[in-house]
């Protein structure tokens, strides 16, 4: 199963959603790359820091257990950490987007708001890195090895943890419904 994990991680370096779903026992129903996609075009900005991020994670397969025809792959991945970003990103465009709204704007303005506070903010921060350690659940199919289990921590490495921030934002204190070997290290905006 190694090598399968192996392949997942560097399509998620790659931020490739196609070659991420060549390993996944289950891959029906909405893609990967659906879910990260806006047909408007919104969000170029964040999506192209989204894949500079994924360029900068490594990560180190820690151990593998095989029990008959499924396995358990623990892997240690060291990423950038965006939460600090989202939060201070989505706090003034809150109160940019109050008063834009306010003025009339539509949604397609209210988004290119966020996308340049976003990327602002981010070209502005002091960027550190974080570690997570994440299993990943695999099956031997009649196709070879497959990842069965895409757990939230893995969302958490490929999005940087913006979710987190924004769930920090929100009043939420964990949108993780697993147990994550996280250490938040933060992003400091740059003095």
């Amino acid at each position: 199963p190694d090598p399968v994990v192996t392949n997942f991680c560097n399509a998620m370096q790659q931020y490739n959603f196609e070659a991420m779903e060549e390993y996944l026992a289950d891959s029906e129903g909405e893609s990967l790359e659906e879910l990260f996609d806006d047909p408007e075009g919104n969000g170029e900005k964040m999506l192209a820091i989204l894949k500079e991020c994924a360029a900068k994670m490594t990560y180190e397969i820690e151990s593998s257990e095989v029990t008959d025809n499924t396995a358990k792959v623990s892997v240690k991945f060291n990423y950038v950490d965006l939460s600090s970003v989202v939060r201070t990103a989505f706090t003034e465009y809150m109160q940019q987007a109050f008063v834009l709204a306010l003025s009339g704007a539509d949604d397609s303005a209210l988004d290119t708001l966020f996308d340049d506070i976003f990327s602002e903010k981010y070209n502005s921060a002091e960027i550190t890195m974080t570690d997570a350690s994440v299993e990943f659940e695999c099956e031997n199919t009649e196709d070879g090895w497959k990842i069965t289990n895409v757990s939230t921590d893995v969302a958490n490495v490929l999005t940087s943890n913006m979710f987190e921030g924004l769930a920090d934002v929100l009043g939420q204190t964990n949108i993780n419904s697993s147990d994550s070997a996280s250490e938040d290290t933060g992003v400091n905006e740059a003095a």
